[in-house]
């Protein structure tokens, strides 16, 4: 998939919690590091840049959405393109990753199908078939 072109004009306030970021709307800014795992087109963001924990919630969301009106086969498909490999593998994204819930991490079904195949553990957001 190809990462999508910035083009929200530079802000100095997320408006998901008024942080204060510096949008650079180009190639070097932080959020091209994200998965593009959904465009910037389908109403992620609309004209607004956000800082890197709203924008995780934001697409969190959406990508829940993907996952449960998608089929399991091209999901896994899809997900397989983000598997990460060797030092990438410890670097997981809170809110698409994973949660905190009273102090523990609870891996999303998203983490679950980066893994590629069921750990057996009967995990609370396990996408694979029983």
């Amino acid at each position: 998939m190809n990462k999508p072109v910035s083009t929200a004009p530079s802000s100095s306030i997320c408006p998901g919690c008024g942080e204060s970021l510096a949008c650079t709307a180009n190639a070097q800014c932080w959020c091209m590091k994200m998965p593009t795992i959904l465009p910037v087109t389908l109403g992620l963001t609309g004209d607004a840049c956000f800082c890197q924990g709203c924008l995780s919630k934001k697409l969190a969301v959406k990508l829940e959405r993907l996952i449960a009106s998608t089929p399991h086969a091209e999901m896994l498909e899809q997900a397989a393109r983000y598997r990460p490999i060797g030092e990438a593998s410890s670097k997981l994204q809170e809110h698409l990753d994973y949660t905190t819930e009273n102090g523990f991490m609870v891996f999303s079904a998203w983490y679950h199908l980066k893994r590629g195949t069921c750990c057996g553990n009967d995990c609370r957001h396990c996408p694979y078939p029983s």
